[in-house]
């Protein structure tokens, strides 16, 4: 199945994990999340990942960059790993990722009913449960739209999640 703007996302329910980062032992993994726990207030901004993806190690930091930008915003952002949590939680370490990390281990459900191919792949899923925007690989422009987007959700001006001296490309292949 190939998802566009406008289809339902499917919803699931995957484990949920959240660390320090840091790999101190704060560690803690929780019950299962649904997309429909996540959008319940307000859009959730989900990343397909993987350990070993130097595009997803390029990616998520910005993405998490976003998601410190605009706290009270009401949108979740989150990895969904296809990963173990033991691989998981040390990516989250090697990338220093404190987001929220969901776990689609092997065989993969959840990234096969959203079609995915290569990662990093993005979905903005509104509240209705509707896909807004999709990103494969790192599109810089298609992703500053998705931070303005999260910028007015939380009455503010965007804020930049990159500077001009970080020399982001436009495009990174997945």
């Amino acid at each position: 199945m190939t998802l566009k703007p406008g289809d339902q996302a499917p919803d699931f329910e995957l484990q949920w994990i959240t660390g320090d980062g840091e790999g101190g032992g704060s560690e803690e993994v929780s019950e299962l999340r649904s997309l429909k726990s996540l959008v319940k207030d307000g859009p959730a901004l989900l990343a397909f990942v993987k350990e070993g993806c130097p595009t997803c190690e390029y990616s998520l930091p910005l993405v998490e960059r976003i998601r410190e930008n605009y706290p009270k915003s009401g949108a979740s952002i989150v990895a969904i790993a296809q990963e173990s949590m033991f691989t998981a939680l040390k990516m989250a370490k090697d990338w220093k990722i404190q987001m929220p990390i969901l776990l689609d281990q092997n065989p993969y459900g959840v990234s096969e009913e959203y079609g995915i191919h290569f990662v990093p792949t993005f979905f903005y899923v509104g509240e209705d449960g509707r896909i807004r925007d999709i990103v494969e690989s790192f599109a810089r422009e298609e992703l500053k739209a998705i931070n303005e987007k999260i910028a007015h959700l939380s009455g503010l001006d965007p804020i930049p999640f990159f500077s001009a001296e970080e020399d982001v490309p436009p495009f990174r292949p997945g």
